[in-house]
This record gives structure tokens, sequence and C-alpha cells, in this order.
């Protein structure tokens, strides 16, 4: 869960495991999979390479294959000439989290690439910054 304090939980990953990259993380190049190993790309499948830092591939965020779907909601930007009472609209964005966001709620919690959220159900979290 967090690479410095292994107290706050681990993820493990058996072998022949399937994973989720983003589409635009995947390249033609060899990869490695964040705080995993690296992996070579053959046609659809990640092939694991090893464990040992490579430091000419880029690093990439994976989820396990069966991560869950979390819906992440958020106020739109107020215009400057709002009047008072204003309601901006309520935006969501939808995406794949590790299993275990689903167990803090009423927690913050950090999203790589995306932000801090406030766990306000295990399917459903309020954008903070």
């Amino acid at each position: 869960v967090h690479p410095s304090h292994p107290d706050q939980g681990v993820r493990t990953l058996e072998p022949g495991s399937s994973v989720v990259v983003a589409k635009e993380d995947l390249a033609d190049r060899p990869l490695r999979l964040k705080d995993l190993g690296n992996v070579a790309r053959e046609g659809d499948r990640l092939l694991f390479e090893g464990e040992e830092l490579d430091r000419s591939r880029s690093i990439v965020q994976w989820l396990p294959a069966d991560a869950p779907q979390l819906t992440v909601l958020r106020s739109a930007p107020v215009p400057e000439d709002a009047e008072v009472g204003y309601v901006p609209e309520l935006l969501q964005s939808v995406g794949q989290v590790e299993p275990w966001v689903r167990e803090r709620v009423g927690q913050i919690v950090q999203f790589e690439r995306f932000g801090f959220v406030r766990m306000e159900s295990p399917d459903t979290a309020l954008w903070l910054h």
C-alpha cells in the first residue's frame, strides 16, 4: 500500500495474474510496473522479466485485474461572475482503484495522478484537491 510503510499493508500478485495498465502508459518498449518489476509487452500481454531495478524503463502504475470501480464527485469550477446562491454542477469521474481503498470509508486517501479524496462509501468518494 505504501512502500515506506509495510505495516499499512502490502499487495500480492500471483504468477500468471492479470493487471490493468492505462492505455496511455502502454508502449512497445520494456516497462517497469511500479513497485513490482520489469515487464515486456507482447501483443496484449505483459511478460514479467524480473525485479531488478532497470532505470532505462519507464515506470508505470498498475492495478490488479479485479480492481473495483469508484465514482469520485467534485464541484465544477464556479464562474467569477457567479451570483450568491449559485450552485455549481456536480461532476463525476469513474475509474478503478486498489481493492483496499473500499475499506477506508471516512478517511482521506491519495490517488496518484488524481489528488486527494475522502471516502464516503465503498463506491463513492469526494474530491478534495
